[in-house]
């Protein structure tokens, strides 16, 4: 049997904007209704608060939005590039 695709696509924003992506994806991509339920199945909406507090992040395309609603933005990417550093350690220990 064969399992069923994972999402490849994560959305990141900040979990209380999540309606304007929301609303996106309700609208009709002008493709028929199996297209449309494959390319939702294959998309996860990821809120930063949620992201941060995972030890890791699944494989797969990460779409940074909401950027000028975090603030202060320098204190944002401080905290990302630690937490990058943490998961890419962990990722090195995980295949050793």
């Amino acid at each position: 049997m064969i399992a069923p695709p994972r999402a490849m696509i994560y959305y990141l924003c900040k979990r209380h904007h999540q309606y304007t992506i929301r609303w996106r994806l309700q609208q009709d991509f002008d493709v028929d209704v199996v297209t449309r339920r494959e390319l939702l199945r294959r998309l996860c909406l990821l809120s930063y608060e949620t992201a941060f507090r995972l030890r890791s992040l699944p494989a797969g395309t990460y779409i940074f939005a909401d950027l000028e609603r975090l603030a202060p933005v320098q204190r944002w990417l401080r905290r990302t590039k630690r937490w990058l550093v943490r998961n890419r350690e962990r990722s090195a220990l995980d295949q050793t």
